[in-house]
C-alpha cells in the first residue's frame, strides 16, 4: 500500500521565465569582461546569462509570471471540489510567497512590499492545505478499500467525517477568497508591480565615488550573480543543518526538512530555465520532497483518525458510531498498514540524506553558483 504521489507536475512547476528580458535576448560576447557584440570574441555559455541580467528585471518578470498564474489559478477555484484545481492554486501560492521571501533581503525590492505579500497569503496557503492533504489522504483511503474486500464497511465513517472536514476547509477558502483581505493583498501586488517596473535601470554597471572611509556607497546595478549564489546556498545550509537530528526525528523535523528541500529547489530554478548540469541535483530534491511527502501524509493520517476518535466518558452525537468503528477489524488493519509504510518510509530516509549532501551535491551547487 502507498500513499499516493504528491510530486504531480502542474502548471506551477513549469520554468518560471518564459520571457525574454533585455539581457537574455540580445547574443552577447565578452571582450576583457565586458559586453560587446564584435563578431571575434567568444559566445558566453547559456547558463551565465541569467546571472548577468540586472536583478530588478529579473525579479520582476518573475514575480509578474507568479502573480498573474495565481490570479488564474483563484478564477478557477469555482471548481473547488476538483483536487487538481486545489493543487494548483497551493502551488501558485507557494511560488509567489517563496519569490517574495527569497527577494526580501535584497535593496533592488521594497522589502515591506513583499513581506506583506509574503504574509497576507498566509492563511490561503494553509487553509488550501488543510484541503489538499484531506484530499490526498481520501484517496490513500479510497486505494485502500478497492485493494482490500470488505475494508468499506469498517472505514466508511472515517470517510463521511472526512468529506465533512473538507467541506469545512472548502468552504473558508471560498470565504477567503471573497474576502477584502485577500482582495487587498492582489491589488498590493499589482501596483507593486507597476512600481518596480518604472524603477528598473539596465544601464551598465558604474560605481560611484567612495566616501573617506572607504564604503562604497552604491554599485549599479546588481546582477542575478550579485544575489542569487548566496541565497541559493545559504537554503542549502538549511538542510545541512538537519544533520543533527537525523534519523531519530520527529515527524514535524522531518516535515521541515522537506520545505527547506523545496525552498532550494524553487531557489534555483526561480530566475528561468535550469541548466542541464542541474537535473540531478533537482532530481534528488524532488525524491526528497517526494519521500518526505508521502511520510508527512501518514503522520497526518494518523493523527487525524486520533483526532477524529471520541474522547473517552464524551456523550456525543457520533460518539456511538465511531466508538464501535474503532474496534472494528478493518479499522485497526489500516492503522498497522500506515504504521508499517511510515516505517519502512522512515528506514529508507539514510540513502536519501547522503544523496542530498554528498560530495557530488555540494560540488554541482557550487559549480552552478559559480557560472552565474
Amino acid at each position: 500500500m502507498h500513499v499516493c504521489a504528491r510530486g504531480r507536475r502542474s502548471r506551477g512547476e513549469r520554468d518560471v521565465t518564459s520571457h525574454r528580458g533585455r539581457h537574455s535576448d540580445a547574443k552577447t560576447y565578452m571582450v576583457n569582461g565586458r559586453g560587446t557584440h564584435q563578431d571575434s570574441a567568444q559566445p558566453v555559455e547559456e547558463e551565465s546569462t541569467i546571472g548577468r541580467m540586472p536583478l530588478e528585471e529579473a525579479g520582476y518578470h518573475a514575480l509578474k509570471l507568479y502573480y498573474r498564474r495565481l490570479r488564474k489559478e483563484l478564477a478557477d477555484l469555482r471548481q473547488i471540489d476538483d483536487a487538481d484545481t486545489i493543487h494548483d492554486t497551493r502551488v501558485a501560492v507557494r511560488e509567489l510567497r517563496a519569490m517574495a521571501a527569497l527577494l526580501q533581503p535584497s535593496d533592488c525590492f521594497q522589502r515591506r512590499w513583499l513581506r506583506q505579500m509574503d504574509t497576507g497569503l498566509r492563511q490561503l496557503a494553509h487553509t488550501l492545505g488543510i484541503v489538499r492533504d484531506t484530499d490526498v489522504l481520501l484517496e490513500h483511503l479510497h486505494s485502500y478499500v478497492d485493494q482490500h474486500e470488505g475494508a468499506a464497511s469498517g472505514l466508511a465513517w472515517l470517510e463521511e467525517e472526512l468529506a465533512r472536514r473538507r467541506a469545512r476547509a472548502a468552504r473558508r477558502v471560498r470565504k477567503l477568497v471573497k474576502q477584502k483581505n485577500t482582495y487587498q493583498v492582489l491589488k498590493k501586488t499589482r501596483r507593486g508591480l507597476h512600481r518596480q517596473r518604472r524603477r528598473i535601470r539596465v544601464s551598465v554597471p558604474a560605481t560611484r565615488p567612495t566616501t573617506t572611509s572607504g564604503r562604497v556607497e552604491e554599485v549599479y546595478p546588481v546582477l542575478v550573480r550579485h544575489f542569487a549564489g548566496g541565497a541559493i546556498w545559504e537554503r542549502y545550509q538549511e538542510i545541512l543543518r538537519y544533520e543533527t537530528a537525523l534519523p531519530r526525528a520527529s515527524a514535524e523535523t522531518l516535515h521541515g526538512l522537506r520545505i527547506a528541500c523545496k525552498r532550494l529547489r524553487y531557489s534555483m530554478q526561480i530566475f528561468g530555465k535550469t541548466p542541464p548540469a542541474l537535473a540531478e541535483t533537482l532530481s534528488a530534491l524532488k525524491d526528497a520532497q517526494d519521500h518526505l511527502g508521502r511520510l508527512h501524509d501518514i503522520f497526518y493520517a494518523e493523527r487525524l483518525i486520533t483526532e477524529l476518535l471520541p474522547p473517552s466518558g464524551a456523550a456525543r452525537r457520533h460518539a456511538p458510531v465511531r466508538t464501535q468503528a474503532a474496534t472494528h477489524p478493518q479499522y485497526l488493519e489500516y492503522l498497522e498498514a500506515l504504521t508499517r509504510e511510515g516505517n519502512q518510509l522512515r528506514s529508507s530516509i539514510g540513502p536519501l540524506w547522503r544523496r542530498l549532501t554528498g560530495l557530488p551535491m555540494r560540488q554541482t551547487i557550487c559549480g552552478y553558483i559559480a557560472s552565474l
